[in-house]
């Protein structure tokens, strides 16, 4: 492990190696390049934690400190803590997510990092699989709870991202579209951008309304953040129904129609085995390695800068309605199955699914809305975005 500067303050990001967390660590670094809201510091940077920094290298290049850590070595996450003001946890996606998700959050208490934001599946759930990752999410909860008592402590539970849905083009090349739910179950999903913005927000935002406490303290939760637990959810929930007919309709043309197929338990986890072995385009795997900040297309741009007024203190800003396109999804942000649908995350999404069935999360909140300042951006335009990536062709299958 490379000595650390005591010039920089870090934002470390737990599991980089994962779709959420290099996500999260792109986003966060784009910004403090850009250096929003009460970020005006040079000495800011993210430091980013992964068990293998394979598939990092654009994050390398935007000048993140990724460092490679046995999150199973209490005393060197504890290390990785110098110069550390704040901790985004996303939980690993293997069978020792607690144990690992303990010891990250007991470095940053004994480390004395001033606060710590949580991203969980979980959702109230009962009976759930002990060695599922839903489980251990509800587990990992409580021991922040417990670890961090009265300090500054957030937990934002998600159900999906609409850039999972990425998994599902080789199906829909093949004419079809299935989940293991009924057609017309309902579930809420998120862009993976309203995420991160709501991260940003929390984390760019002043503890009080005092520019020169700020300069001098760096960021911290604001006080008016109060709420502990946030239930991420878009306007419009999915359904299986919903999301065949936007395909549908995007493709244009009845002969080339796709059907839904309601798929069991194996046979989706046997899909996702199947799509593991491909890897994103070579094209688009090329585009990733060399996507940073400074050139900023795909429509990025414009939406990451629809949190920057209410970061900035305008806490009164109109809502703005930002649902409409915001281009096809920027390299970045599309997740590659061979480095993002491991045995752990096919469980997790199979695991999600069962839940929903058992009991749907059909209830929609407006914590995602209040924080980013808008409206969250749904399942529709995120189809339409990115509907070249979700056509059928003749000769496509999943092999």
């Amino acid at each position: 492990m490379c000595g650390f500067t005591t010039d920089h303050h870090y934002i470390l990001i737990s599991n980089g190696e994962t779709f959420i967390g290099h996500s999260l660590a792109w986003y966060i670094a784009d910004q403090l390049e850009r250096k929003q809201g009460h970020i005006k510091s040079k000495n800011w940077r993210v430091r980013l934690l992964c068990s293998i920094s394979k598939g990092l290298e654009d994050l390398h290049k935007m000048g993140v400190d990724v460092q490679e850590v046995d999150y199973s070595n209490l005393s060197l996450v504890t290390k990785q803590m110098e110069n550390v003001k704040l901790v985004v946890l996303w939980p690993d996606e293997t069978k020792y997510s607690v144990s690992n998700g303990k010891n990250i959050i007991d470095a940053a208490s004994a480390g004395k990092v001033k606060s710590i934001q949580m991203i969980s599946m979980y959702d109230n759930e009962k009976n759930l699989k002990k060695d599922g990752l839903l489980y251990q999410h509800e587990v990992l909860e409580e021991h922040l709870r417990e670890s961090y008592a009265y300090g500054r402590w957030c937990i934002h539970r998600i159900s999906f991202i609409h850039q999972f849905f990425h998994f599902w083009s080789p199906m829909v090349q093949d004419f079809r579209f299935g989940l293991p739910l009924a057609i017309d179950t309902v579930f809420p999903s998120i862009h993976i951008l309203d995420l991160c913005d709501a991260i940003a927000t929390l984390l760019f935002s002043p503890k009080n309304q005092s520019q020169d406490t700020m300069l001098n303290e760096g960021p911290d939760i604001p006080d008016r953040a109060v709420k502990r637990i946030h239930h991420l959810t878009g306007t419009n929930h999915c359904t299986g129904n919903a999301i065949v007919k936007v395909i549908n309709e995007s493709i244009q043309d009845d002969k080339k129609a796709i059907k839904y197929i309601k798929l069991d338990s194996k046979e989706m986890y046997s899909y996702f085995e199947k799509i593991a072995l491909r890897r994103c385009s070579s094209e688009n795997h090329k585009k990733r390695a060399m996507f940073c900040p400074e050139k900023t297309s795909f429509g990025l741009g414009d939406y990451v800068q629809s949190s920057i007024s209410w970061v900035t203190g305008a806490v009164d800003t109109i809502l703005t309605d930002r649902t409409e396109s915001c281009g096809p999804d920027a390299p970045g942000f599309i997740p590659d199955p061979s480095l993002h649908l491991k045995p752990p995350m096919m469980n997790m999404l199979v695991e999600f699914f069962k839940a929903i069935e058992t009991a749907p999360r059909d209830s929609s909140t407006k914590d995602l809305e209040e924080l980013i300042g808008h409206r969250p951006k749904e399942i529709e335009s995120f189809f339409n975005d990115n509907k070249n990536s979700f056509q059928p062709e003749e000769s496509g299958d999943e092999n």
